[in-house]
């Protein structure tokens, strides 16, 4: 025999409500393995099921009372699923001042699962990007779920997405940030709520992959989302295939392609309106006009993008300054290219995205280098050197080894370009 899942669900409820573990109820005739067979829905032996009632029989409730107890539990249930919902929310909306307070209350009450309020926390703390909070309050949540068997609100999925995002943005671990992705893959399930982390997973996914230079599997992967669009209700999820898919394809240089996928997300973009998205298509703009030649587009692309600056963080605007000094770097207007890469450096400094900070050092660097200006060239990369030591960008690393060297060859150091290169080698080594 087996219960339904409500039954199961009421049942839990109220043996946790009076405070009991499983072993509270174990007995000479029933074992805790069995508790937990019924309580998660395994076939059990009629005879056991009868010793379950009848240690709850003790406790208060009768077998023909459970249809009364469904009941109450579906409308708890209710109620709590619409309390989460409302104070996710006010988290999403950055309404933070009160918030606490409340998934505190909320924790306090016992048919509360302890997995909400770990949830809530985490999501609390990743909004003040307060990683190593976060990150213990959603593996908790993972821990926790796992344990009893429990995929509400598909909590395990969504815990692994969040992690996934804190990898990357706390140590920028690329690799891990894909491992965890795959991860709650494997726990979404369909029939919960919050069914559209499927997409936030798989976006993810191709994010991760796309950043580790793996272009065909992420664009094999995203070809498979878009049969997938139509149902796609997110915004973001949306604007986010638009975006990645217009620099996969022009990293494939297929430009024309390229231009009408980043065109069209600009177009949902501003509809939206949505800033930061419309500030990154833009600036992606501007690099498939660049690759096509066409220095007039590129530039007026990455000027519009600037003007989205009191929307959007100082992260975008890093990538935005650097690509216009490299434009008039090609167009060979030297002083604006200077300045634009100088803009970059400095807004990177204070950002909080090391690819995009160590991606402008690089370019001010190699500005340097070029124009003979070889002593600049090697304090910047020498920036750079550290910051992709610090954070693991083991390919930005390798080139500015390379370049290191150059310049130290150059400016005639021999010694300095010997003990670079001997660096060089020892990276090669270390990463093989």
């Amino acid at each position: 025999m087996q219960l339904q899942e409500e039954e199961r669900q009421a049942l839990r409820s109220f043996r946790r409500n009076k405070g009991l573990r499983l072993e509270d109820l174990a007995d000479d005739n029933l074992s805790i393995s069995s508790i937990s067979n019924i309580e998660k829905g395994n076939r059990v032996r009629e005879g056991t099921l009868e010793a379950y009632f009848s240690k709850l029989e003790i406790l208060g409730l009768k077998r023909n009372s459970l249809f009364d107890l469904v009941k109450k539990e579906r409308k708890l249930s209710e109620q709590l699923k619409l309390t989460f919902m409302l104070l996710e929310s006010k988290i999403e909306l950055n309404l933070l001042s009160k918030v606490m307070p409340e998934i505190r209350e909320m924790e306090n009450k016992k048919e509360v699962p302890k997995e909400y309020s770990q949830y809530l926390k985490g999501k609390f703390y990743l909004k003040k990007r307060k990683w190593d909070q976060a990150k213990a309050h959603f593996e908790k949540v993972i821990e926790i779920c796992k344990k009893n068997n429990n995929s509400s609100f598909n909590l395990i999925a969504t815990s692994y997405k969040e992690l996934a995002r804190i990898s990357f943005y706390e140590r920028n671990d690329i690799q891990h940030s894909l491992v965890l992705v795959d991860e709650g893959l494997q726990y979404y399930d369909p029939d919960e709520e919050k069914n559209e982390i499927r997409y936030y997973l798989l976006i993810g996914k191709v994010s991760y992959l796309e950043k580790l230079n793996q272009t065909d599997e992420a664009l094999h992967l995203l070809k498979e989302m878009w049969s997938s669009l139509p149902e796609i209700t997110d915004v973001e999820i949306q604007l986010n295939m638009y975006e990645i898919m217009a620099a996969l394809l022009n990293k494939k240089n297929r430009f024309t392609e390229a231009l009408s996928y980043a065109k069209h997300g600009f177009s949902i973009a501003v509809r939206n309106q949505k800033y930061r998205r419309s500030q990154e298509l833009l600036t992606i703009l501007g690099n498939i006009y660049v690759n096509l030649e066409d220095h007039w587009s590129a530039e007026n692309c990455y000027k519009e993008a600037l003007t989205f600056e009191e929307k959007t963080g100082k992260d975008l605007l890093v990538s935005t300054y650097a690509e216009l000094g490299l434009l008039y770097k090609k167009m060979k207007q030297f002083e604006e290219a200077e300045r634009h890469l100088q803009l970059a450096v400095k807004k990177g400094s204070q950002a909080k995205d090391a690819q995009r900070y160590c991606y402008a050092l690089m370019s001010l660097a190699k500005f340097y280098l070029d124009q003979k200006s070889y002593i600049n060239a090697i304090e910047h990369y020498k920036k750079a050197k550290e910051l992709a030591r610090q954070y693991k960008l083991s390919n930005k690393l390798q080139s500015i080894l390379v370049d290191i060297s150059e310049c130290w060859k150059r400016a005639g150091y021999k010694e300095n370009y010997y003990a670079s290169l001997d660096e060089f080698q020892n990276h090669l080594r270390e990463n093989q």
